[in-house]
């Protein structure tokens, strides 16, 4: 009996550690490694609308027309935290936006964004909610309202 509840304390201990370990330091670069992913897929989308532009005079008026070749859409329309890509396009204009970890909106009127910042420099923040917005101006906003 001895033995069993030694083992039993030892492997609950183990299992302690483990979730610790896990909440202390993988958890939180488990998320800043998918914000940083989702800032490389919005700038890969950005970038691909910018050669649809050229090729055809105009942005598209549907974000999976810009696919590029060989990528698969939910590689490309949704964002590493499993949401769809926000996209509104005049033509003229573009604007591309991930709602962050929790997938909503934070009630932006990100035209008024892009107005207001025609470019921010690009950071990574802990605000994993966070909306990021890309536009053909460039990055407004990677890190919170």
């Amino acid at each position: 009996m001895r033995v069993r509840s030694a083992i039993f304390v030892i492997v609950a201990l183990v299992l302690a550690f483990a979730v610790v370990f896990y909440a202390a330091h993988l958890r939180p670069r488990l998320l800043a490694g998918r914000q940083i992913r989702t800032h490389a897929v919005v700038t890969a989308v950005g970038a691909s609308l910018n050669v649809y532009r050229e090729e055809n005079g105009r942005y598209p008026t549907d974000l999976a027309l810009a696919l590029p070749e060989g990528r698969e859409p939910t590689e490309y329309l949704v964002d590493p935290w499993g949401h769809a890509l926000w996209y509104e396009s005049n033509g003229a204009s573009f604007l591309v936006v991930s709602y962050g970890r929790d997938g909503k909106s934070d009630g932006t009127d990100y035209q008024a964004v892009r107005a207001a910042a025609p470019r921010m420099n690009r950071q990574i923040c802990q605000d994993y909610d966070a909306d990021e917005v890309i536009s053909d101006a460039g990055w407004h906003r990677t890190c919170g309202k």
